[in-house]
């Protein structure tokens, strides 16, 4: 019963996720019985695939793995021929070679070099390699072992540090928010004019495979999730306080190196925005100087070029000379971006370099 013969068309904005969905949809007829039969496609323009396509088309990288980081991640020593049975439960080609690992820095060793199946782009590291290889040789083939160490659980000091700053914005008056750390482009870069002075659009991280374009930076300031909430927020009563204390994280620079392999850096950030008709750059001012009044830190302040705030109206945040925050009246221009029509003042500090 049924139909012997099957056209299937896929559309899509991204080349790379139709030709997965296409691959996806190829294997599970496949297993059903059907004979795939290739189709060509002709583009009228180049694609990151080429203009004359032909699908199913295999499109994933390999990827390098060490046995060393096998055993160190599944503490045993497997033997590659091991980890290639393991890997071909999995539907994953293997073969024996030596190499670099993706993002590694360390002497080329004895590995692994790994074809995804057709139907997988999840390899985005060599840890992926050893998931796999622990799940084909099955959880239950690792003897146990009893930890050879015990250790106290207690709070690391950044996260008293940034519990004692909530508290202290939460006296003032403050919400505390929670955000997600990923963001559009339209929302962390185009409505913050990050592509104005400093040029901060050349910092932030782009996801390599997002669901979403909603979800494809990492966001490298705290006040665009603010601000987002913000320009929801019109019919509550002002005057609106909210603040949020977590992690950012941007591409490392020649004066801040990463301390891994990633070439990014990730630091706790707090933020704090205050909209009311009365909101100007002294409210920030005061704001600022309670929340270091009881930190007990001095700080210093100078004039700021940031394109998200005002002209003049904006002063960035010196501690022991560095400069780690700024503050300011934010721009009418970013406010119409968010549809917010009240005065609105915002702020961010990086508390990393307060402990």
């Amino acid at each position: 019963m049924g139909d012997s013969d099957i056209f299937v068309e896929f559309t899509g904005t991204d080349i790379s996720l139709v030709t997965l969905a296409t691959s996806i949809v190829a294997c599970d007829l496949a297993d059903n019985g059907f004979e795939i039969e290739p189709v060509e496609v002709e583009y009228d323009f180049n694609t990151p695939l080429g203009d004359n396509i032909i699908f199913p088309y295999y499109f994933q990288e390999p990827v390098f793995c060490s046995l060393a980081r096998i055993e160190k991640f599944l503490g045993e020593k497997l033997s590659a021929d091991d980890c290639i049975k393991a890997l071909e439960r999995m539907g994953v080609k293997a073969e024996i070679t030596k190499g670099v690992e993706r993002g590694s820095k360390d002497e080329t060793g004895e590995g692994l070099l790994t074809w995804p199946p057709e139907y997988r782009n999840d390899f985005l590291h060599a840890a992926d390699i050893v998931e796999d290889v622990m799940i084909g040789r099955g959880l239950n083939s690792f003897k146990p072992e009893r930890p050879s160490e015990t250790t106290i659980g207690r709070l690391k000091l950044a996260t008293i540090f940034g519990r004692q700053v909530k508290e202290i914005f939460i006296g003032m008056g403050y919400q505390e928010m929670i955000y997600n750390y990923l963001g559009s482009y339209t929302d962390l870069v185009e409505k913050m004019h990050a592509k104005g002075i400093g040029n901060r659009s050349e910092k932030i991280i782009r996801i390599a495979n997002p669901m979403t374009e909603n979800y494809e930076y990492v966001r490298d300031s705290v006040i665009a999730s603010l601000m987002e909430s913000e320009s929801v927020s019109g019919h509550s009563v002002y005057p609106h306080k909210l603040f949020e204390v977590g992690k950012i994280a941007y591409h490392e620079t020649g004066n801040e190196i990463s301390t891994d392999n990633t070439g990014t850096v990730t630091r706790q950030y707090a933020g704090f925005l205050h909209a009311d008709k009365e909101a100007n750059f002294n409210t920030a001012a005061g704001h600022l100087q309670t929340l270091f009044y009881y930190l007990s830190r001095e700080y210093e302040v100078e004039e700021s070029g940031d394109a998200r705030f005002i002209p003049g109206r904006a002063a960035a945040i010196l501690y022991n000379g560095k400069k780690i925050g700024v503050f300011g009246e934010i721009h009418p221009e970013v406010l119409e971006n968010w549809g917010i029509t009240v005065p609105c003042i915002a702020g961010e500090i990086d508390l990393d370099s307060l402990l």
